[in-house]
């Protein structure tokens, strides 16, 4: 069931993944806002076009969202997780 209710203000990138894989889409809005903006600027410096890092920022938001759950602090970091799924969609 998905969560249609507000995320908290101040949510941490990896609190907010942990959110997203019980389907908490106000979580995903979490990231969204904390990182959209430089994500375009990373889609941008591998495509060289607006358009297609839009799309690649998108397409990688998806894919945050639907592999929300796979994400293992124990790992590495929650941003170098969504920022690799970005690079991926780019060079995609």
């Amino acid at each position: 069931m998905q969560s249609m209710t507000m995320a908290p203000p101040g949510l941490s990138i990896a609190a907010a993944l942990k959110r997203c894989a019980t389907g908490d889409r106000a979580a995903l809005r979490v990231i969204y806002d904390a990182e959209a903006p430089a994500m375009i600027g990373v889609a941008m410096r591998i495509l060289k076009r607006r358009e297609l890092a839009e799309e690649a920022v998108h397409d990688a938001f998806m894919r945050i969202f639907q592999y929300a759950a796979s994400f293992d602090p124990a790992r590495g970091e929650a941003k170098a997780w969504i920022y690799a799924i970005l690079r991926h969609r780019a060079l995609n």
